[in-house]
Formats: structure tokens, sequence, C-alpha cells
């Protein structure tokens, strides 16, 4: 637990430090300064909005075309005097790509940045309407072995990082039609698993992409009303004691990290993505659990920084985190679950092997 980690490749999946979604905040982009200064040409030609095939002189001469989208991503991501040089050698615009691992540098398939923003999380729309029941029973935040008629009952528990995931995951690749016809149960159920079973790390999908829920207004009220489908379809709860990510509560328990995480979690929230929060005292065990933080509180001071969360064992409001840059440290709301006072923050579900 004290030792340091050497190896950067280990680091870097601790870390983070080979994503880009961990850096500072984006300068402003300058138009006549970092876009990129010669065009995407079109593969036909045009008049008036019509587009007709090249003949002739035309259509023997070469041109930079298809390149819009990689032209668009390397003004965001590139200063000009960095890319334009290559670009404009003809190595890069000459040569295919053809290589998978090649292609997805360019591509930046292995990044975790959203390339379309994330909608506004609402609590009272966009997260369950059910609760995740604790294993013990608790009394000031002290757990209790359950007995009795308590004990028999049949709960829903483990559930806190799934329903965190299953939450971001329908803010990003579900939508909900009220005005059409509800689906059957077995067809609720697939569609379920096909939001759950996309990395929640992975891009926003635009609306027209997104996997459609008829019959209801938004994820709160389909939780409600047929939440047994729901519990049913987006998975279990032990992987979650097995993740890779865990070994950061033993290999990286020190302030620095912290410090990152604090400063990641305001990058995140600051271009309007989701943050779900692994909160522990370990080798403590006071709390081992996860939240999604989806906003910052207006009027945070410049000592300390508040955060709304959505707590899965809490449905019905939201809950506060809270940064300490006097203490260098997160703290957590008091409740009949939890003490209240200091946690150590670990980001999940913000890339692989997190």
């Amino acid at each position: 637990m004290n030792r340091k980690i050497s190896s950067p490749i280990i680091s870097a999946l601790f870390l983070g430090l080979g994503c880009p979604c961990a850096s500072a905040f984006t300068p402003p982009l300058h138009f006549e300064k970092d876009t990129v200064g010669f065009a995407n040409m079109t593969v036909f030609e045009y008049q008036n909005g019509i587009a007709r095939v090249r003949r002739g002189e035309s259509a023997k001469q070469k041109r930079y075309t298809r390149r819009c989208w990689q032209l668009c991503r390397t003004a965001k991501g590139q200063r000009r005097h960095r890319l334009i040089e290559p670009l404009a050698s003809g190595r890069i615009m000459n040569r295919k790509i053809s290589s998978p691992i090649i292609s997805a540098l360019f591509l930046g398939l292995g990044c975790p940045c959203a390339s379309a923003f994330t909608p506004p999380l609402h609590f009272e729309k966009d997260t369950v309407g059910f609760a995740n029941m604790t294993v013990f029973e608790y009394q000031n935040g002290i757990a209790r072995v359950r007995r009795g008629e308590s004990a028999k009952q049949k709960r829903y528990t483990r559930r806190c990082f799934v329903l965190c995931r299953t939450t971001m995951q329908f803010k990003k690749f579900a939508r909900f039609d009220p005005h059409a016809p509800p689906l059957s149960d077995e067809d609720l159920a697939k569609r379920i698993r096909q939001v759950t079973r996309r990395a929640a790390w992975h891009d926003t999908l635009p609306e027209e992409q997104r996997v459609v829920f008829p019959g209801f207004a938004n994820f709160r009220e389909m939780s409600v009303k047929r939440g047994y489908i729901v519990q049913r379809n987006i998975g279990y709860g032990w992987p979650t004691y097995w993740r890779l990510g865990n070994a950061r509560t033993f290999f990286e328990p020190g302030v620095g990290y912290q410090e990152k995480t604090h400063q990641n979690l305001n990058a995140i929230l600051d271009r309007g993505d989701l943050f779900v929060a692994f909160l522990t005292t370990l080798p403590h065990l006071r709390i081992n659990h996860a939240v999604l933080v989806y906003t910052k509180k207006p009027g945070s001071s410049t000592d300390t920084d508040q955060y709304l969360v959505y707590d899965p064992n809490h449905p019905d409001e939201p809950r506060a985190l809270t940064w300490s840059q006097r203490e260098r440290s997160f703290a957590y709301q008091k409740d009949w679950d939890f003490v209240g006072g200091n946690v150590r923050v670990y980001q999940v579900y913000g890339m692989p092997l997190q």
C-alpha cells in the first residue's frame, strides 16, 4: 500500500495518463490561427447545391477529398503548426492507411472522449426510480447484520455500480417516445440490453442513432413502471468486486491522486459529461459505494467545490459530494447508511480497465 508505482505502463492504466480527457481545458479556437489552411475537395462538381459527376480535365485532377471528418478532428485536437506540414507534404495525403492500429490512432477510437455533448442530466427524469438495497441494516451509519423477517426479505442489493453505469448509458445511448405504445416484456428486455452492452465510456450517440423506448417519457418513469424488467437486464453486481480498477485503492491511496481526480472531475463536468465515482475509506469499511456525479453546485467557493450526485441507495433526491482545497480531500454527506466525512474518490467507467 505504501509502495510507489514506478512502471509507466501501470501508472498510465491507473492514472489515465494515456487519455487526453484528463488534461486541462481546451483553449478557445481562433479561426484564423487554429484551423487548417487548405480545403477538403469534393468528389463531385456542384452547381447551386446539385452534385454532378466530374468530366474531362476536372475528373483527372488529383484532389484531397473525403477528409472533412479528419480535418475537423485535427482542428479540434492539435495546433495548426504541428500538423499542417505533414498533412500537406503528400506523404499522408497520398498514402492509404491500412493498419487497424494506425487507423485507430488516427480516428481516435481508443479514446473515451465524447465527440458529441451528453445532454444535461435531470435527476427527476434521468435516474433510476427504485433503490439499491443494502445487505446490512444501518443505524447512524453503523452496519448491523439483518435478523428476523428483515433477513428473509428478497432485496435488490449490491448494484450501486450497476445502477450508476446504467444511468450513464441510458443518458448517452437511449431516448424515449411517450406517444408510442409500450413494448412487451421480452422486447423491452432486448432493448435494455442493447443499451447496457455498449461500453459506458463510448461516445454519446446522436438522437437518431439511440435505442428508442416507446411508451415512456423518461428513464425514471420506465424504471418505476417496469422496474423488474430493468433489474433483470442491466447486469449482475458481483463482477464489480473484481474490476481491475479496484487495485487503485491500494496502490494510489495518497493525496496527490485525489487532487488529480478532482481536476479530472471538473474537466469532465465542464465538457458536459458524467463521472461515476467509487467512494471508499479502505482499509476502513465505513463506505465502499458508487455514485454518479452529474453537476457542480453553483456558488462553490475558492476553497470548496460542491457537487450533486445520484446515489443509487437514495433515489428520492440528490446527495452532496464536497472537495476541500484546504484539506485536499473529498467528503460525502452523512446519511443513515454512512457516518459522513472524508472519502477517497476513484473514477470508474471512464475508460477500459477502469
